[in-house]
């Protein structure tokens, strides 16, 4: 249905669900062979499962559909892996991520969304304005970054 209204379908995967890892992810995708179904890449989820980003960067970049950007440590102190990702994620490079790798591994082509949610900070009375104008800020300074290492490794290819 996504397909014939001309829009881009994304599966994401995450951990402890039957799609739960890249490698299951992308053969959910490759067997579906839809040219308009996609993976959403989400930084969390991707570390987490023990993806890596010469992972990412050996994907056909046509299987990237989305990405989504946030941090976390790279070991969760939380009991509850859905209520930290529900909740409780870190602004990009608050955490532990390889997140400018991550970025330097995906197309330039693609939308790159931030998923931060601050329960915590929203709690406070923290307005959504200034809960995340850190995080755009430092989300353009990695993007920058990427491109100069992708700009850098392409001129030494």
């Amino acid at each position: 249905m996504a397909g014939a209204r001309g829009l881009l379908a994304t599966l994401e995967f995450l951990p402890g669900l039957s799609i739960g890892n890249l490698s299951t992810a992308l053969e959910a995708v490759r067997h579906v062979a839809m040219p308009n179904f996609r993976l959403l890449l989400d930084a969390m989820h991707v570390f987490r499962t023990g993806a890596s980003a010469a992972e990412i960067a050996a994907l056909d970049p046509n299987m990237i559909g989305y990405v989504q950007l946030c941090d976390v440590p790279l070991i969760s102190r939380f009991p509850d892996y859905s209520e930290e990702a529900r909740h409780y994620r870190l602004a990009p490079g608050q955490g532990e991520l390889p997140l400018l790798d991550f970025l330097a591994a995906i197309p330039t082509s693609c939308i790159v969304g931030l998923e931060v949610p601050m329960l915590a900070q929203a709690q406070a009375g923290i307005g959504p304005a200034e809960r995340l104008a850190g995080s755009i800020q430092v989300t353009r300074d990695l993007l920058a970054r990427a491109q100069e290492r992708r700009t850098d490794s392409t001129q030494r290819a």
